[in-house]
């Protein structure tokens, strides 16, 4: 079993290539449906909805750092004998292919990590950012701070005209439950 949700889908047998697709924060599985169509024939795509996130929200699994890392390098492991695999991630989810693929002995053949920073080299930078992840974490879990980080996260230039949507208070909420 892997700690998140899976969701597959496949083109003409016999698979020839895998393609594993990490959505990032607040995504999904379902994130990158759109891309699904143009994969090449003979593929295999499997899109991960990390731990915590949609559907795994409700999930037995433990959400620690290490779950991400070992169902990931199971995953990896069990696509070996494809021609190619593919891992595909976005943000948060590219951090993680990232790391799974530098950590451990793995078939991934191509990378495509589209807005991540595969972290901060200077130690007194990480701790600084540590501090204020954890300022942040305690300002979202206080209350309303939820809903108000998402209204602002979703302000940000990256989402575009996301927020000029009549329904943008809808999508927070729905994010946010």
């Amino acid at each position: 079993m892997y700690p998140w949700g899976i969701k597959f889908s496949s083109s003409d047998l016999p698979w020839e290539n895998a393609f594993i697709f990490l959505h990032g924060l607040f995504g999904d599985e379902s994130d990158w449906d759109f891309l699904l169509p143009f994969l090449p024939r003979n593929s295999l795509s499997i899109s991960l909805a990390l731990p915590g996130h949609h559907s795994t929200l409700r999930s037995a699994f433990p959400l620690d750092r290490a779950s991400y890392f070992d169902g990931l390098s199971n995953l990896f492991h069990a696509l070996k004998n494809f021609k190619t695999v593919t891992a595909i991630g976005y943000s948060m989810g590219a951090r993680v292919i990232l790391e799974s693929v530098l950590l451990n002995r793995s078939p991934v053949t191509a990378l495509f990590l589209e807005s991540f920073n595969p972290g901060i080299a200077v130690k007194t930078e990480r701790e600084e950012r540590l501090r204020a992840d954890q300022k942040l974490l305690r300002d979202i879990t206080d209350g309303e701070g939820f809903k108000r980080f998402l209204e602002q996260w979703y302000r940000m230039p990256l989402f575009g005209t996301l927020t000029m949507k009549e329904n943008f208070k809808e999508i927070c909420l729905a994010k946010s439950t």
